[in-house]
């Protein structure tokens, strides 16, 4: 119990060091009258203050994150709108002492939101498991994309799903000969892309297409900052590649 005790107080302290530090940084977005997504663009790369503002509210949401995970057992994912609800709260009593009470409450019925939501998003995927598929290394990545999907975090979820296609198609191009290809020993043949490749290799068109869309999603992920994921988004990847696993060419 003291234990948790010390975690609820260290809890507490981030939460309100996070708060003061997206107060600051809304304060100086609105100042540069731009719209958010340019506000950030532009501080993010010309304002040191921001810019360490915004390393330590994303160091302090990690933490917060990792003490719910040992409190709770589970992380609690704040969206955009969540985030504002919470700001409204406490953000008039930034600068006195705010109620731990009351900020414990307020967390206590997210949580219990969240609990449902996790629930629910469990029975979304109960059919999506998949047995004797995978080698061991893959079935993992595969159940870590389910359980990124089940607590929230749709980007890493699309992201492993790009992981285990990837991984897939690579596996079944060095089995059918294509090896040098993929390592670019080939000088002449550099040009070919994954996809190039398995349509040499004769995949199914149908496979193709679930392969391009699965990294089609992931690489707006991966290279655009602000890209946000839905829950029905990350759902469709899973259920793509769960597509194309099963229908995958077998490596005999």
């Amino acid at each position: 119990m003291a234990i948790e005790n010390e975690l609820q107080k260290d809890l507490f302290r981030k939460i309100k060091e996070y708060l003061i530090g997206l107060l600051k940084m809304e304060e100086m977005e609105e100042a540069t009258g731009l719209d958010f997504d340019s506000a950030f663009d532009m501080l993010i790369d010309s304002n040191p203050e921001y810019q360490a503002l915004s390393d330590k509210t994303a160091a302090l949401r990690s933490d917060i994150n990792q003490i719910f995970i040992q409190i709770k057992g589970y992380p609690l994912t704040i969206s955009k709108e969540t985030q504002m609800k919470l700001l409204d709260i406490v953000s008039d009593h930034i600068e006195e002492n705010i109620s731990q009470k009351e900020l414990n409450k307020y967390f206590e019925i997210q949580l219990l939101t969240q609990n449902d939501d996790i629930s629910q998003r469990a029975n979304h995927i109960k059919g999506l498991y998949l047995q004797g598929h995978l080698n061991n290394r893959t079935y993992s990545l595969y159940n870590e994309a389910m359980n990124c999907y089940i607590y929230g975090f749709y980007n890493a979820s699309c992201v492993l799903c790009r992981t285990i296609s990837e991984l897939m198609a690579k596996s079944y191009l060095q089995h059918r000969g294509y090896g040098d290809l993929l390592c670019g020993k080939e000088k002449d043949k550099k040009h070919y892309t994954i996809p190039g490749l398995l349509s040499e290799a004769s995949v199914p068109k149908k496979i193709l297409q679930l392969y391009r869309n699965i990294h089609s999603k992931a690489d707006k992920i991966i290279h655009r900052i602000d890209e946000k994921t839905s829950q029905g988004e990350a759902l469709k990847t899973i259920k793509e590649l769960q597509e194309l696993i099963k229908d995958f060419p077998k490596c005999i």
